[in-house]
C-alpha cells in the first residue's frame, strides 16, 4: 500500500500544480469551443485584416466567453489566444464592453470576465453591485497601476453612451443598438487601430433587425466576408465541444426547443421573422421607431415610505427612474393608467404612462420594479404635477390594492372608474379597470387602429419612447390567436398600457387627428365620494366654462 502511495504521489502533485497553474491564470489554458472560430479571429491579423467581426450563434454557445476572451488577452497583451495570432498597441490596451443592461452583464458578462481572469492581477471597481472597469496587469508589466490596461462597462439602456468613447476593442454582447455602434464605429484613438466584436443569439426582432439590415445574412456553418473591414461566423448548438456542452445537456436544450417558434434562431443562430405572427404593421413600426427620441429628463424620483423589519417600523427611501419627454402644460388635461404587479426582482416590472387628453401624446413613463404601495405613492405625485390627472390601475389582482392604498395614503382622490358587469343586467362603476378577454382585444385594436393611420399618414397619439414602441415589435399571436409577447422580451405592460390610452383619451373616431378642447376646469372630486363610489367620473361630468388660471407647480 505504501508502496502504491508513494508512485502515486508525484502524479497528485502534479495535478495539484496544475489546478493551481489554471486559477492563477486561466486564460493561458482556454480553448475555442468551435473550429471555425479559430479561423475568423484569425482574419483580426490576417494580411489584410478586418476590424469588425460578428459573431452570430445558438444559445449557450458560448459567444460572451471567447468575446471576454479575447478581450482579456488583447488587454494583458499576449501575443497569441489559442494559436491565433492577437493585434498589438502601444502602451496600456483601453477596451470597452457594451451590455443591453445591467441585469444581464450581472448574470451573464460579469462572471465571464472575472471567472477567466482568476488570479491573474487585476483591480475591479463597481458601483453597487455592477462592474464598472477592470484594471488588467500587462503579461511582464510593472505594478504600477497606471499603465495596466482598462476595460470599461456601459449599458446601452444609456442612448447615449457611445458618444465621447475612446478604445482599441469595443465589445458588444448580444445585438448593439445601431445609433451606438454608428458612434462606436469612428471611437479609435487618433493613429491607433480599433477593433470591433458583436456577439448575438438573434430572438429578438427589435434587436437583431437593423443589425441584419446593415450585414446582410450568412448561411449556417460558415464564414463570410461582409466587405474589406467586416465579416461574420456563424456555428450551431452540434458544433460546440462537449467539453463545453455534453452531449446529454445538448440533447435536453434541444427537447427545449422543440415547441419552440424560435427554436432555429436558439439552435442555429437563424434570423426568425416573426412579421406574420406579429399583429401590428412592422414597417410601420419601424418608422415610428425613426421617429422616437430619448426622454427630455430621466427623473430619480424619492419616494419616502414605512417598511416593517423585523417586527419594527422602518422610514424607507426609493429612487424610481421616471421617464420625461413634457411637463405639463397649463390647460391641457392627463390620464394615467397603470399596470401593477408584485414588484419583485424576478416577476413582472410596474408600468405606468402618463398621457395627454384628447391628442394620446405619451408624455411620461415608469417601468420599474419597485413595490405597488410605492408606485401609488409615485402615480399620486405625478397626478398633482400633470395638472392634478386622472389616475386608473388595472385591478385584475390583488396587487392593485397596494397601488390603490398608496393614492390614498398620499391624500389624492381622482381615481377613474369604468362599468362592470357584476351578473347579467347589472352594472357597477368599478375603481380601475380590467383587462379581460372581452376588453383585452378593444385595446389591442386602438393600437392596432394608431398604427394603421400613421401608416396612412395621419399621425397621432406621439409615442416618443423607443422601448414602446419596440416592445410592441416583440408581440405575436399564439396558437389560439391571442397577442403574447415574444419569450425572453418582456411582459406586455406597455401593450396594455399604450392600449388602455388610447381608449381613454383619444376620442375622435376613424382616422382623424384629434383635436383638442379649450382649456376648461373639472369639477371638483372628493376623496370620500370616490372611495364609496358616490361619486361621478370628472372626466365624464360636465365642466365649468371658465379658463383654468395659472397654477404654480414645481417642476419635476
Amino acid at each position: 500500500m505504501s508502496s502504491t502511495l508513494a508512485a502515486l504521489a508525484p502524479r497528485l502533485i502534479r495535478v495539484k500544480q496544475g489546478i493551481a497553474m489554471k486559477q492563477k491564470d486561466p486564460i493561458s489554458f482556454w480553448r475555442f469551443a468551435v473550429p471555425r472560430l479559430r479561423e475568423a479571429f484569425a482574419l483580426l491579423t490576417a494580411p489584410d485584416p478586418i476590424d469588425e467581426l460578428h459573431l452570430r450563434a445558438c444559445n449557450k454557445g458560448g459567444k460572451t466567453e471567447v468575446i471576454a476572451s479575447y478581450v482579456i488577452d488583447c488587454c494583458q497583451k499576449r501575443t497569441h489566444l489559442d494559436g491565433v495570432s492577437l493585434p498589438q498597441w502601444r502602451g496600456r490596451v483601453e477596451a470597452v464592453q457594451l451590455v443591453l443592461d445591467y441585469p444581464q452583464q450581472m448574470l451573464s458578462v460579469q462572471p465571464a470576465y472575472l471567472r477567466l481572469l482568476g488570479e491573474w492581477p487585476h483591480h475591479a471597481r463597481y458601483k453597487g453591485e455592477i462592474l464598472s472597469t477592470l484594471r488588467i496587469k500587462p503579461v511582464n508589466g510593472s505594478d504600477d497601476e497606471r499603465t495596466w490596461s482598462v476595460i470599461q462597462f456601459l449599458s446601452q439602456k444609456n442612448l447615449l453612451s457611445g458618444t465621447g468613447v475612446r478604445g482599441d476593442i469595443v465589445a458588444f454582447d448580444e445585438p448593439p443598438v445601431m445609433s451606438i455602434l454608428r458612434e462606436l464605429r469612428k471611437a479609435a484613438h487618433a493613429g491607433r487601430r480599433m477593433v470591433m466584436l458583436i456577439g448575438e443569439t438573434p430572438t429578438l426582432r427589435r434587436q437583431w433587425a437593423p443589425l441584419k439590415e446593415d450585414y446582410g445574412d450568412c448561411p449556417r456553418r460558415s464564414i463570410r466576408r461582409v466587405d474589406q473591414e467586416r465579416a461574420e461566423v456563424r456555428w450551431s448548438l452540434d458544433e460546440v465541444a462537449d467539453w463545453v456542452l455534453s452531449p446529454a445537456e445538448k440533447d435536453k436544450l434541444r427537447r427545449k426547443y422543440q415547441t419552440d417558434p424560435l427554436r432555429d434562431a436558439r439552435e442555429h443562430g437563424d434570423y426568425i421573422d416573426t412579421s406574420g405572427l406579429c399583429p401590428f404593421n412592422l414597417k410601420v413600426l419601424e418608422q415610428m421607431l425613426a421617429e422616437c427620441k430619448p426622454p427630455l429628463e430621466m427623473v430619480q424620483w424619492k419616494i419616502s415610505h414605512e417598511v416593517r423589519e423585523g417586527g419594527t417600523r422602518t422610514k424607507k427611501v426609493t429612487n424610481v427612474p421616471v421617464q420625461l419627454w413634457k411637463h405639463a402644460e397649463l390647460g391641457k388635461r392627463y390620464y394615467i393608467p397603470i399596470d401593477p404587479a408584485s414588484g419583485s426582482s424576478g416577476g413582472h416590472p410596474l408600468g405606468l404612462h402618463v398621457v395627454e387628453w384628447d391628442t394620446g401624446d405619451l408624455v411620461a413613463r415608469v417601468l420599474a420594479h419597485i413595490p405597488p404601495y410605492v408606485m401609488g405613492v409615485l402615480s399620486a405625485g405625478l397626478a398633482r404635477q400633470y395638472n392634478d390627472a386622472l389616475i386608473q390601475p388595472e385591478v385584475n389582482d390583488g396587487w392593485a390594492t397596494g397601488v390603490i392604498q398608496g393614492i390614498v395614503d398620499s391624500k389624492y382622490g381622482r381615481i377613474g372608474k369604468e362599468p362592470q358587469e357584476l351578473r347579467p343586467g347589472e352594472w357597477h362603476d368599478e375603481l380601475g379597470f380590467r383587462t379581460t378577454p372581452k376588453t383585452r382585444p378593444g385595446m389591442i385594436e386602438q393600437v392596432q387602429r394608431w398604427i394603421t393611420a400613421w401608416g396612412a399618414g395621419i399621425k397621432y397619439a406621439y409615442c416618443p419612447s423607443s422601448e414602446v414602441i419596440s416592445n410592441l415589435m416583440d408581440v405575436v399571436l399564439d396558437d389560439n390567436d391571442k397577442p403574447v409577447v415574444i419569450p425572453g422580451a418582456h411582459h406586455g405592460e406597455d401593450m396594455i398600457l399604450r392600449g388602455q390610452g388610447l381608449k381613454k383619451t383619444v376620442r375622435r373616431a376613424g382616422m382623424e387627428i384629434p383635436e383638442s378642447n379649450p382649456p376648461v376646469k373639472p369639477t371638483d372630486y372628493d376623496l370620500i365620494q370616490s372611495i364609496r363610489g358616490q361619486a361621478t367620473d370628472p372626466i365624464e361630468a360636465p365642466f365649468h366654462q371658465a379658463i383654468m388660471k395659472p397654477k404654480s407647480r414645481p417642476r419635476l
